[in-house]
């Protein structure tokens, strides 16, 4: 069994701290969701619950199967395009009739919720993800809603929508705008070149999104920054007196860091090295095919398809190598900012000084 891909998301609160992996077994993928620390446990458990009720308010979308483990939460690998790899091709391309196309069905693919809207009221748990609700009083809501439903977890499999992700379900009414407009504005986050073409105002307007951007954006922002990433209960330096405590701290995602750049950095050796012996493979097909008498049409045939199969296996594992890389760098990027900042230092230092008492 190997490793295709690994994300990870650390930075969260202790109990979204999430690691996500693509792994291969025997020519099988799938998908395995791990919580960073055993707070986590109860997200993957919410998680599966979540999915039982996107089945109900989505009846026109599958949803990616998934199974509970005692070491996390494992996907099936959907095989397929994303809804943003539409949205980053009608970008590539300039098509800004086809862009508008997928968006408009991405909205209505949220609208598809039976029985449609409620006017909305406000509840705790609204103001725990979003903050202040009031200026959306009675502005039309869903009694529940997939906030996860991005088009980057949108994947289109013969024809057909399927959730692959689903970390953020709203079990309580949500504003119709204010989950739309985080559909597409994600987009926007991840595919730049899209505001050039269509303006992230327009598009919001596109898709019966009223509500101002400010006042949608300032909901987002304190779902992202308070309730994902808000900060712990952890005590500040101030008032660690425990040595164990000062190490924890000072350590954790240094450690963390660490680990997965060190293992994403193995990750790529071993890819580069699978490219190293197919690119070998390739290059004596490609004298193979050179080297054949044309009359010969079915070998000729028979090795032009093996080489092409070469080829593509040889973009894949590039591609692969092209995000392991990627993450490793990132990873590195993350160790080298951790222990350069001034908190860890500061940390450091303070270990110092009640180590020398």
């Amino acid at each position: 069994m190997k490793k295709l891909i690994m994300k990870c998301a650390d930075e969260r609160r202790r109990a979204f701290a999430m690691i996500t992996s693509v792994w291969e077994d025997d020519g099988k993928r799938f998908v395995e969701k791990c919580a960073v620390r055993k707070e986590g446990r109860r997200h993957l458990e919410n998680m599966m619950r979540y999915r039982t009720l996107l089945d109900e308010i989505y009846p026109g979308v599958r949803v990616c199967p998934a199974k509970l483990t005692e070491d996390g939460l494992v996907f099936d690998f959907i095989e397929g395009s994303s809804l943003e790899d539409r949205y980053r091709l009608a970008a590539s391309e300039g098509d800004r009739d086809a862009l508008v196309l997928y968006m408009k069905s991405h909205a209505e693919l949220l609208d598809s919720v039976p029985g449609g809207t409620v006017p909305f009221e406000e509840t705790d748990s609204f103001r725990e993800w979003f903050g202040d609700g009031s200026v959306y009083a009675g502005k039309p809501a869903y009694r529940a809603a997939n906030f996860d439903a991005t088009a980057s977890n949108i994947i289109l499999q013969d024809g057909e929508p399927v959730f692959i992700d689903y970390e953020w379900v709203n079990e309580f009414p949500v504003p119709r705008d204010l989950v739309v407009y985080h559909a597409i504005r994600d987009s926007y986050y991840h595919i730049p070149e899209l505001e050039s073409l269509l303006p992230l105002a327009e598009a919001i307007a596109l898709v019966g999104v009223e509500t101002e951007k400010e006042v949608l954006q300032r909901s987002y922002e304190h779902f992202f920054f308070s309730y994902v990433y808000g900060s712990d209960s952890d005590a500040g330096l101030s008032a660690l007196t425990d040595r164990k405590k000062i190490d924890y701290l000072a350590n954790e995602r240094t450690l963390l860091a660490e680990r997965m750049w060190k293992e994403n950095e193995r990750a790529v050796l071993v890819q580069r090295s699978e490219i190293d012996r197919l690119t070998k493979e390739l290059e004596e097909a490609r004298k193979k095919y050179a080297d054949l008498d044309q009359s010969w049409f079915w070998r000729w045939d028979e090795t032009r398809d093996a080489l092409q199969k070469f080829r593509e296996e040889n973009a894949a594992l590039r591609e692969s190598l092209r995000l392991m890389e990627q993450d490793r760098d990132t990873w590195k990027s993350n160790f080298e900012t951790v222990t350069n900042s001034r908190s860890y230092k500061d940390m450091m230092k303070l270990k110092g000084i009640l180590g020398r008492k």
